[in-house]
């Protein structure tokens, strides 16, 4: 087993990922609470929204939809980013242990692959045969011509 390096970073790791799951939950409550509040106050504030351009429409059961899909997307976009975030922490502790381990795996091999160092035997001499020395070919002389 390897030692478990780095406690501060895996307590960060598991609260983003607490941190998200808690802001999808409160996200997905927050589009429900949203497209409920729409629908049961839609009668009660019908012309709220003539003074910004947008009539009655952007109150009432089609602002409340609206507003919680908005409440539902941006809370979701950042519960995935909190969970990433713990799940990449996460990825590098992982990384930085295989990489230990794999270090200490190839200095094990390397110790258990070195010669062990014995002492030579006894009356042994190596012995080396010098290569014979290169011979030169032999020269033919041509013969010499007669008068």
């Amino acid at each position: 087993m390897v030692e478990k390096r780095f406690p501060i970073l895996r307590i960060l790791a598991v609260l983003f990922k607490i941190a998200g799951v808690l802001v999808g939950v409160f996200a997905v409550i927050g589009a429900l609470g949203a497209c409920l509040a729409g629908t049961l106050t839609g009668g009660m504030m019908g012309g709220f929204g003539n003074g910004f351009g947008f009539g009655d429409a952007s109150v009432g059961v089609l602002g409340g939809l609206l507003l919680g899909l908005n409440v539902l997307l941006v809370g979701g976009f950042f519960a995935l980013v909190l969970l990433a975030s713990g799940e990449q922490i996460d990825v590098l502790i992982a990384l930085e242990e295989n990489t230990r381990v794999v270090r200490m795996m190839m200095e094990e091999q390397k110790r258990a692959a070195q010669p062990l160092s014995a002492p030579p035997a006894q009356g042994f001499t190596p012995s080396i045969t010098p290569r014979p020395a290169p011979t030169t070919p032999p020269t033919i002389t041509p013969p010499s011509p007669t008068p």
